[in-house]
């Protein structure tokens, strides 16, 4: 078990960076290896790294000029500890009529300076989880990453997200200290037996945990006949992330099922894919398949669960709710899992 801790993180450096879709001026999808050398870090597949990010320090000296105090210390407190990103009520009480959807908006739409400095006006930068999308066997002191870039506009002005920008674009390849720790996981693990056949449903940065089980099952020799992978993205020509990966795996046996939703007029998405096979997919459940899902929480992951629903029902002549008992019997047994966010 590693020693390091969210009080007490390592600082690894980005060994790689490179973007995953060829297309990064609409969106950039990054793959990251981290340097885990001297930390006695070992993970295994599915488990997650904890990522603390930083605010820039440009970011940071804008706001600290608004507050009396060592500029300093108030420089590294908004860099390094303090959500810039939420406006606490505390803060909004200190500043009056000010608004806006960030510190710096509140803060400079009130004018003010010279502010008393406490830190409970602030919510704490919290750590970030990422799957890590490498087996520690097959990459040594690496851990890989899958990170998308958040940008978006608010009120005619661009903002980021603290963590994703922080990783794609702020940190300096081989320079920047980036301060991690092990999550593990109790739940979304590999079968102890590997030759329990595996349906692993990942679009977009859902795919990192599933590129690890398979690096994992590849490197020990273990068949892939019996693994199978539905991913999802918007073009096959630009959103098939480590498509060489993927294909030269299908070659050796992996089931692969991809659905790209833009390449055609009517959008095709994961759980279309899985109702085409569905005869086939109601087989592996039956044969004691465990499903694996992880990717976005809010449409994906209920759009699968219903289509799965769908499935059991229409291929096991079931009822919905005898459906839904026979889904609930898998997550009970631990052969539906879930990795949403």
């Amino acid at each position: 078990m590693s020693a390091y801790d969210r009080q007490n993180p390592f600082s690894s450096r980005i060994l790689e960076r490179y973007s995953l879709n060829r297309r990064p001026e609409t969106k950039r999808i990054m793959h990251l290896a981290l340097d885990l050398k001297g930390s006695g870090i070992v993970y295994e597949p599915g488990d997650c790294l904890a990522v603390l990010p930083q605010n820039t320090i440009e970011i940071a000296e804008r706001i600290a000029s608004f507050f009396s105090g060592n500029h300093e210390a108030l420089v590294q407190f908004f860099c390094q500890e303090a959500n810039l990103c939420r406006v606490t009520r505390k803060l909004s009480e200190l500043l009056g009529a000010a608004v806006g959807h960030h510190v710096v908006d509140v803060l400079e739409a009130s004018g003010r300076h010279d502010l008393p400095f406490s830190r409970d006006l602030f919510l704490p930068l919290l750590p970030r989880l990422y799957s890590i999308a490498s087996a520690h066997c097959a990459v040594g002191e690496e851990a890989h990453l899958v990170v998308k870039e958040v940008r978006y506009h608010l009120d005619g002005k661009e903002y980021e997200g603290t963590a994703s920008s922080f990783l794609c674009s702020h940190a300096c390849v081989g320079q920047t200290p980036i301060p991690i720790y092990l999550h593990k996981t109790a739940h979304f693990v590999l079968p102890r037996e590997p030759a329990t056949p595996l349906i692993m449903v990942g679009p977009g940065t859902g795919i990192a945990p599933f590129r690890a089980f398979m690096q994992h099952k590849e490197f020990s020799a273990h068949s892939l006949d019996h693994s199978w992978l539905f991913f999802g993205e918007q073009h096959e020509a630009s959103d098939f992330f480590y498509e060489d990966f993927w294909k030269e795996l299908a070659a050796k046996g992996l089931k692969l099922d991809c659905a790209f939703s833009r390449d055609q007029k009517a959008k095709v998405y994961v759980q279309h894919k899985m109702w085409e096979k569905r005869q086939q997919l109601w087989q592996w459940l039956e044969e004691g398949a465990h499903l694996y899902v992880c990717g976005k929480l809010d449409s994906m992951a209920k759009d699968v669960e219903k289509m799965i629903t769908d499935i059991i029902a229409q291929e096991g002549s079931r009822s919905r709710e005898s459906a839904h008992k026979y889904l609930h019997d898998l997550h009970a047994s631990k052969r539906y899992i879930r990795d949403v966010y």
